[in-house]
C-alpha cells in the first residue's frame, strides 16, 4: 500500500507473482519505476493488480510479463505518467493477460511483442505523441461505446488486434490512429465479449505500405460481418493482399500508381474512385472472393487479373439506378467470373460492367453475369486474344 504524497520506487526486477494469489498494489501514492525500468511479471494463477494512484514511468520502459507457467490476469488502473513506454511480452507456455485501464497520460511507445494486452479506455495506451508498435501478439481494444484510441501505429511483425467490448454486447467499430506496415499480416477479429453474429469494425487512418507482402486477414463474427477500414493508402510500387471472410474497405483517394491488391476471401470495397491509386497499373488480382465497387462514377480502370474463380459486385455510392464501371485489362484463366449488382442500385435497374482488351489464358474460362431482377447485367468485354 503506497499512502499519502509517498512515492515507493521500484528496481528493474519490480514486481513478481509466483503463486495462485492475487497480489495488489494499492494506495494514493506514486509507484515509480526504476532508472533502467521495471519488470511486472505474473508466474502462476494469481493476478497483479497495480491501483496506486499514479505508476510513474520516467523516461523508462515497463515490462509486462508471464513466466511459463503463468496464466493470471495484470490489472494497472493507475495513471500511467511519463515519457517512457510499455512493453507487453509473454515466454513460451504462458497465457497472462494485461489490462490497461486507467487515463493514461504517458507519451511513449506501447510495444506488444507477445501475449495480449487489453486496453479498455480511450488514454489506455497513451496520449499526445504516443504511439503503438504491434511486434508480436494480440491487442485487445474494448469500450461500453465505440472508442476513438488514436495512437499512430506501426506494425512490425505479424499480429492480431481484436475489437471487443467492455461486457457482452453487440459489436463495436474502435479508431486507431495512421497505420505503417510492410511485409506482415495484421490479423482482424471479434473479441470475446461480441454477441455472435453481429458486425464489428475497426478503423485506421492513412495507411502506409513499407514493403510489399502486407496481408490484411479480416475475420467476420459468424454471419455478422467484420470490417477493416483504412485511410488513404500510400507506399507506390509495393502489393498488398486481403484475406479472411471479412471486409477490407477503402473509401479514400490515393495517389499510388503501381502496386497489385490481392484478394483471395472475402471483400475488398472500394468506395472512391482512386482508392487503390490513380492508374490503371494500380492493378486488381482476384484469386477469390468479391470486388465490390461502390462509386457513383469515375472508377480509375485497374488492369485485372483473375486467377480462380472470384465476384465482382458493380454498386453505387449512394441510392440509384446502376451504372456501368469500366476497368482496364482483364487476363483470364480456366476460371469463374461472376459479375452482381452491387450495394444501393436500386431494384430491377440495369447495370454494367465494361474491360477493356481481355486476355485468355486458357481454356475454360466462364463469364457468369446475374440480372438485378428484371434489370439487365451487362459485362462487356475488349479485344479477344488468346489463341487455342
Amino acid at each position: 500500500n503506497v499512502n499519502g504524497s509517498r512515492t515507493l520506487t521500484l528496481g528493474g526486477y519490480g514486481v513478481r507473482n509466483n503463486d495462485d494469489n492475487l497480489q495488489t498494489i494499492t494506495g494514493a501514492g506514486t509507484l515509480a519505476t526504476g532508472s533502467t525500468g521495471t519488470q511486472f511479471q505474473i508466474n502462476g494463477a494469481g493476478g497483479l493488480t497495480i491501483s496506486a494512484t499514479t505508476l510513474a514511468l520516467g523516461s523508462t520502459v515497463a515490462t509486462l510479463t508471464s513466466g511459463a507457467s503463468g496464466t493470471g490476469t495484470g490489472t494497472i488502473s493507475s495513471v500511467i505518467t511519463g515519457t517512457g513506454g510499455i512493453n507487453v511480452t509473454q515466454t513460451a507456455g504462458g497465457s497472462t493477460k494485461y489490462v490497461l485501464s486507467g487515463i493514461n497520460t504517458f507519451t511513449g511507445t506501447t510495444t506488444v511483442t507477445s501475449g495480449t494486452l487489453r486496453a479498455t479506455t480511450t488514454q489506455a495506451l497513451g496520449t499526445g505523441a504516443a504511439t503503438l508498435n504491434m511486434a508480436g501478439g494480440t491487442l485487445e481494444l474494448a469500450g461500453s461505446g465505440a472508442t476513438t484510441f488514436g495512437r499512430n501505429t506501426v506494425v512490425s511483425a505479424s499480429s492480431t488486434i481484436k475489437s471487443d467490448t467492455a461486457a457482452a454486447a453487440n459489436g463495436l467499430v474502435h479508431q486507431l490512429g495512421t497505420l505503417s506496415i510492410g511485409a506482415q499480416t495484421l490479423t482482424v477479429s471479434a473479441g470475446s465479449n461480441v454477441n455472435t453474429n453481429t458486425t464489428y469494425g475497426l478503423t485506421f487512418g492513412a495507411t502506409t505500405l513499407g514493403a510489399s507482402g502486407a496481408t490484411f486477414d479480416v475475420a467476420n463474427n459468424g454471419t455478422g460481418v467484420g470490417t477493416l477500414t483504412l485511410g488513404a493508402l500510400s507506399g507506390n510500387g509495393f502489393n498488398f493482399t486481403k484475406s479472411g471472410a471479412g471486409t477490407l474497405a477503402l473509401g479514400t483517394a490515393s495517389t499510388r500508381t503501381s502496386g497489385d491488391a490481392t484478394v483471395t476471401a472475402g471483400t475488398l470495397l472500394l468506395s472512391n474512385a482512386t482508392a487503390l491509386g490513380n492508374a490503371a497499373a494500380d492493378r486488381v488480382v482476384m484469386n477469390g472472393g468479391t470486388l465490390s465497387i461502390a462509386v457513383d462514377s469515375g472508377l480509375t480502370g485497374y488492369n485485372t487479373q483473375v486467377t480462380a474463380s472470384s465476384t465482382i459486385a458493380s454498386g453505387r455510392a449512394t441510392s440509384g439506378s446502376g451504372t456501368t464501371h469500366t476497368l482496364g485489362t482483364l487476363s483470364i484463366g480456366a476460371s469463374t467470373l461472376s459479375v452482381i449488382s452491387g450495394s444501393n442500385v436500386s431494384t430491377n435497374g440495369a447495370y454494367g460492367l465494361t474491360f477493356g482488351a481481355t486476355t485468355l489464358g486458357a481454356s475454360g474460362a466462364t463469364f457468369d453475369v446475374a440480372n438485378n431482377g428484371t434489370g439487365g447485367g451487362t459485362l462487356t468485354l475488349g479485344a479477344l486474344s488468346g489463341n487455342g
